[in-house]
C-alpha cells in the first residue's frame, strides 16, 4: 500500500515503522507537516497510529505488550527460563521451569527428573523407595 504514496509520504511511514515509541508531534516537527496531515499519511499506509506513551509496555523482545512491572512479556519470559530436560524413565523431553529446577537440585540433590507422576512412581516402583516395612518387634 506504500507504493501509492509519495516519496515523503513513504519516509514518513518508514520513520514511523522504525521508531513506534515517537509521538505524532515529534514526527510532525522533524518534518514539518502538522501532527494530523502525519496521522492521515500514517493511517493510508495502515498503520495503527495509537501512541504507546511508555515504551515499558513493550517486550524488548518481541515487541509484544507486557504486564507493568515485568521486563518481558510472559511468552519471551517462559521461553527464555525453561529448560529442556529427559525423564530419566520414559526418556521423554519436556521442560521446566529453570530456578525451580536449579532449587530443587540444590536443596534435595536430586538427578533425577521425571516427565510425569506416572514416570515418578516407576522410578519409586523400581528403587523401593517409599515403601513401608513391617517391623518385626520379636
Amino acid at each position: 500500500m506504500t507504493t501509492q504514496l509519495s516519496e515523503k509520504s513513504q519516509k514518513i511511514v518508514k520513520y514511523r515503522k522504525e521508531n513506534p515509541c515517537l509521538t505524532l508531534t515529534v514526527i510532525a516537527d522533524k518534518f514539518g507537516l502538522t501532527r494530523e496531515r502525519i496521522r492521515q499519511i500514517v493511517s493510508r499506509a495502515g498503520i495503527k497510529t495509537r501512541h504507546l506513551s511508555n515504551s515499558s509496555k513493550i517486550c524488548p523482545t518481541c515487541n509484544g505488550v507486557k504486564s507493568r512491572q515485568s521486563k518481558q512479556c510472559m511468552s519471551c519470559f517462559k521461553r527464555e527460563h525453561n529448560l529442556d530436560l529427559q525423564c530419566f524413565i520414559c526418556e521423554g523431553w519436556f521442560k521446566r521451569n529453570q530456578s525451580k529446577v536449579i532449587k530443587r537440585a540444590n536443596t534435595t540433590g536430586q538427578v533425577h527428573f521425571f516427565c510425569s507422576k506416572h514416570c515418578f512412581g516407576t522410578w519409586l516402583g523400581k528403587n523401593n523407595i517409599g515403601k513401608k516395612r513391617k517391623i518385626d518387634l520379636k
